[in-house]
């Protein structure tokens, strides 16, 4: 598993324990770390997935800069 991003909260669950609405959390190797520091069980694999596995739901954040050139 190799989803590294970061996400936004969108619907939150749970403030200060779950996932607070507005703030940004970092996606690692497929597993977020919620507020409480506790990370989420299933690995994910994409931003739909995450979003199944989780009552508050998250948006991707794009990356800045210019998109690579093919």
């Amino acid at each position: 598993m190799s989803w590294n991003t970061k996400v936004k909260c969108v619907k939150e669950y749970n403030s200060g324990a779950g996932a607070t609405l507005n703030n940004e959390y970092e996606v690692k190797k497929g597993i977020i770390t919620y507020d409480n520091g506790k990370q989420q069980e299933h690995e994910c694999e994409s931003i739909k997935e995450l979003n199944r596995w989780n009552t508050a739901k998250f948006e991707e954040l794009k990356k800045r800069g210019r998109p690579k050139k093919i």
